[in-house]
C-alpha cells in the first residue's frame, strides 16, 4: 500500500462478528443488485433516454454519492469527499456496464468491491467486531478518507480514475456511448 499500516487480528466479540457476517450478505448480494438496477439500470437509463447518456452517467453517479450520505454522521469535509467518491465509483460502475452492455457485469463488479472491502477492511483502528483489519498509520483525513473511511481516500479515488481512464481508453466503443443522444435502448452498447 502507498500508506503505511499493518494487519491488526484483534480479540472477536462474538455477538459483533456475527452481527457483521449477517449484514455482509446484504452487502454482499442484495445491495449491489438494488443499487445498480436502480442508479444504472432506471435513473441512468431514464436521464440518458431524456437527455443523453454523459447525462445520464454523471447525474445517476452523482444521485448514488449523495444517497450515500445516509449511511451514516459525516462533518462537511467528509461529505464532500463521499460526494466525490461516490460519483466516481458510481462513473466507473456506469463505464463497466456501457462496455459489456449488461447491468449484471456491474452488479458483479459492485459485489466483489464490497466483498473485498469487507472481508479485509481498511481503518485508522482496530475493532472487535471483524478478525482482521489493516490499521492505517496515517490520520490525515485526506489518505484515510475521513468520517466514512477507505472508499474516500485519496488512493482510492485515484484507483477510480485509472479504472475509469482505462476502460474509456481500451474499450473505445464505451466513449461512443457517452454520447447517444435520446437513445431508446440504454441496455445495449
Amino acid at each position: 500500500m502507498i500508506i503505511g499500516g499493518q494487519f491488526v487480528f484483534p480479540e472477536m466479540d462474538h455477538y459483533l462478528f456475527a452481527q457483521n457476517a449477517a449484514s455482509f450478505l446484504g452487502t454482499f448480494l442484495v445491495a449491489p443488485i438494488i443499487e445498480e438496477l436502480v442508479f444504472r439500470g432506471l435513473i441512468q437509463g431514464i436521464i440518458s433516454k431524456n437527455y443523453n447518456r454523459s447525462a445520464g452517467v454523471i447525474v445517476s453517479s452523482l444521485i448514488f454519492g449523495a444517497v450515500h450520505l445516509m449511511n451514516g454522521s459525516l462533518s462537511l469535509i467528509s461529505a464532500f469527499q463521499l460526494i466525490i467518491s461516490g460519483a466516481l465509483v458510481g462513473i466507473m460502475f456506469s463505464c463497466i456496464y456501457l462496455s459489456t452492455g449488461s447491468i449484471w457485469a456491474s452488479v458483479t463488479v459492485h459485489a466483489l468491491y464490497n466483498v473485498i472491502g469487507t472481508l479485509v477492511p481498511v481503518d485508522i483502528t482496530s475493532t472487535n467486531d471483524w478478525p482482521i483489519v489493516f490499521v492505517l498509520n496515517s490520520k490525515s483525513q485526506l489518505l484515510t478518507g475521513g468520517d466514512y473511511g477507505f472508499d474516500c481516500a485519496l488512493t482510492t479515488v485515484i484507483g477510480f480514475i485509472i479504472i475509469i481512464a482505462f476502460i474509456l481508453h481500451y474499450f473505445p466503443h464505451t466513449r461512443h456511448h457517452f454520447s447517444r443522444v435520446g437513445t431508446h435502448n440504454t441496455d445495449s452498447c
